[in-house]
């Protein structure tokens, strides 16, 4: 795997809203690693890791690809 270690989330939070300028999102599943451990907060962390920055987005250029095209 090849990229940013990972966020630590499910992606299926439970989201309410409270009025025009009030969103609140809560974690609604909850995720182990194959040995127990939770994954909430943690994520994954690629085998090589490669990390985009705001030049990169501002540049349009996908460092991550770039990383991975030059393994292939």
């Amino acid at each position: 795997m090849v990229g940013e270690r990972t966020w630590g989330s499910t992606g299926q939070p439970i989201i309410r809203h409270f009025g025009e300028d009030i969103l609140i999102g809560i974690g609604s599943i909850r995720a182990f690693f194959p040995n127990g451990e939770p994954f909430e907060g943690v994520g994954i962390t690629p085998d090589i890791q490669v990390e985009q920055n705001r030049e990169d987005f501002y540049s349009m250029r996908d460092v991550i690809l770039e990383k991975a095209l030059e393994l292939i």
